[in-house]
């Protein structure tokens, strides 16, 4: 199941749209700010995808050997982190920058980095305990103001309100028209105003939600995140149905394999990919889906995955999905994909159908 869901979550990570590969300044967006963006994945299949990850897989393995015995592992670490953050690896990301943290345990970069790749990975708690050491080592005034109102936020979603607070009021002394103030002022004014107002935060950002959904405990915060990351559309909602392709949750990846708003070519390929998933929900999905893809390619599927089918709930979805091709197919009796000669039946009809 592991590779399987793997495979999907390359598909649905090379389907996302370009523009979610900007590397948009990180708080509410999904991306790392001091990672540099990946070139947007090539699809899948194609001359280019094959010479694109030759190259990619040469990228990676220099990078991890400067990580682990070259003279640079800090710069090393940072490139490779960005890459796997892109294609949507960020476990192994933070593994790499935890090397080179051995190599170099007083690097501020890795430290910042490393602080980002938790909150990335839902473990928020972690981020503020390493952040507030960085804070309280280094000085509030001496802090950048970025990294201030990481602080700011992350102290908040805690529900520490008082250091929130503080932090805020660090940021309101800067100049007015500093950099910082001009881009941001406008959010930590929204941020001073719910902090007062509300005992704990009223929603999460885009960025906290993709954490949840890459890294609660709890399949059913999982799948919460998931939903109200739907919600929001966009490349945001591409971004999640990708990482949720790769749960452990078959809910949840069925949810992702029903939610995918995908091209044809993507489409057949998670298709294809779902349809051999070891969860029944995740066939069944999969199932459902096929019945958008054209005539000349959808029944084949169907008529391997159904060939092979013993549940009942994902036999009846692919039954019900081949009929969506034909008005010449055998009927399912009421709870006959319960019975396994039932089952055998109706596959042999299905196959004398087709091979006309």
């Amino acid at each position: 199941m592991k590779r399987l869901a793997v495979d999907l979550l390359l598909v649905l990570v090379a389907a996302c749209s370009s523009s979610d590969r900007t590397n948009q300044e990180v708080l509410g967006n999904g991306r790392p700010t001091l990672f540099a963006p990946a070139d947007a994945p090539v699809a899948a299949g194609s001359a280019a995808a094959s010479v694109t990850a030759a190259a990619d897989a040469a990228r990676e393995h220099a990078l991890r050997e400067e990580v682990a015995i070259g003279s640079e592992p800090e710069t090393a670490s940072l490139l490779l982190a960005g890459d796997l953050c892109a294609a949507e690896r960020y476990e192994e990301a933070l593994a790499v920058v935890d090397a080179a943290c051995r190599r170099r345990p007083n690097a501020p970069a890795l430290a910042v980095a490393r602080i980002g790749l938790l909150r990335d990975l839902g473990r928020r708690h972690v981020a503020l305990a390493e952040l507030q050491r960085l804070v309280t080592a280094t000085g509030a005034d001496a802090i950048a103001p970025q990294l201030l109102w990481e602080y700011a936020e992350l102290a908040w979603l805690e529900g520490q309100k008082t250091a929130a607070l503080d932090a805020c009021r660090q940021l309101q002394q800067l100049p007015a028209d500093s950099p910082w103030r001009q881009t941001r002022g406008s959010e930590l004014a929204t941020m001073v105003r719910e902090i007062a107002a509300a005992p704990l935060p009223q929603h999460l950002k885009v960025r906290d939600l993709l954490g949840n959904l890459r890294g609660a405990p709890a399949s059913a915060d999982r799948l919460r995140a998931l939903q109200d990351l739907l919600r929001v559309g966009s490349d945001s909602r591409a971004l999640a149905v990708a990482i949720a392709a790769a749960d452990i949750c078959p809910l949840v990846r069925a949810t992702a394999v029903g939610a995918a708003e995908v091209d044809q070519p993507a489409l057949l390929e998670l298709v294809r990919i779902a349809l051999s998933d070891a969860a029944a929900a995740v066939r069944a999905a999969a199932a459902r889906r096929a019945i958008e893809l054209p005539a000349s390619t959808a029944p084949a599927l169907l008529l391997d995955a159904i060939a092979a089918e013993s549940d009942a709930t994902a036999f009846a979805a692919m039954h019900s999905a081949l009929r969506q091709f034909t008005a010449a197919g055998p009927e399912l009796p009421i709870d006959g994909a319960d019975s396994a000669v039932v089952r055998q039946q109706l596959v042999a009809a299905w196959r004398s159908r087709w091979a006309r």
